[in-house]
């Protein structure tokens, strides 16, 4: 008990360096270059920070791709909708391994706009059918090749993560998905198993790597690239 109460207090204190006023929540309205609009309500955002205007995100558990995404659409929204003078940033802080505090500071991109508009592309894609992308998979895998790692290696990685035992292998809508029976176990080849065609430009997406590679490599690139190119983990 006195050791999560620890890491809470380092949690805590490392926020409340950050968060020098109250946090405040802007509506936000981006029009995209179809001319749809992309709107909603970002919270947690510290107006004069020391990084400027910091959407300003924590938890008490560990720092994973999912905080981590969600700071990320909440930054493209701040960022494309023009607010600001200067280019906002966002902060996720959690726990770290040993005690220590984990954070990962993201920084708009100069086209947030553009980055936006992929992602709401991707969206699209999935409403039409599902798509190989599970999340900390992806993440696995995009971050292991960003680093040198080759794809071969990256994608044993990510099967790693997918098959370990809280891993995306156990989700019950992923099971219902690509197995149709949420009782049963999905192989992360049925993951790999979908490829896009030759054409580079994939239902109107430019996407990383080869025609032939599997679409979860593809998908998981262009999913994180973006993010993992303006981001500070720490």
């Amino acid at each position: 008990m006195v050791e999560i109460s620890e890491t809470v207090s380092r949690v805590y204190d490392a926020v409340a360096s950050v968060r020098t006023q109250p946090p405040v929540t802007r509506d936000v309205v981006v029009t995209l270059p179809d001319a749809r609009r992309v709107h909603g309500s970002i919270a947690d955002i510290v107006e004069n920070s020391p990084f400027g205007t910091t959407i300003v995100t924590a938890t008490y558990s560990r720092v994973r791709a999912k905080q981590r995404l969600t700071a990320w659409l909440g930054l493209l929204l701040l960022a494309a909708s023009a607010a600001d003078a200067s280019p906002p940033s966002a902060l996720v802080v959690g726990r770290g391994g040993a005690g220590a505090v984990a954070q990962s500071m993201l920084t708009a991109p100069d086209d947030a706009r553009a980055v936006l508009n992929d992602l709401v592309r991707l969206r699209d894609l999935g409403l039409r059918s599902p798509l190989p992308l599970p999340l900390e998979p992806a993440e696995e895998y995009a971050t292991k090749v960003r680093a040198g790692v080759r794809s071969e290696a990256a994608v044993e990685t990510a099967r790693r993560s997918f098959d370990g035992m809280f891993g995306a292998g156990t989700d019950t809508y992923l099971r219902f998905v690509f197995g149709a029976d949420v009782t049963s176990s999905v192989a992360f080849d049925e993951i790999l198993r979908m490829s896009t065609s030759d054409d580079p430009r994939w239902a109107g997406l430019t996407l990383p790597g080869e025609a032939e590679a599997p679409l979860f490599t593809r998908l998981a690139r262009a999913l994180w690239n973006p993010l993992l190119d303006h981001e500070t983990m720490s």
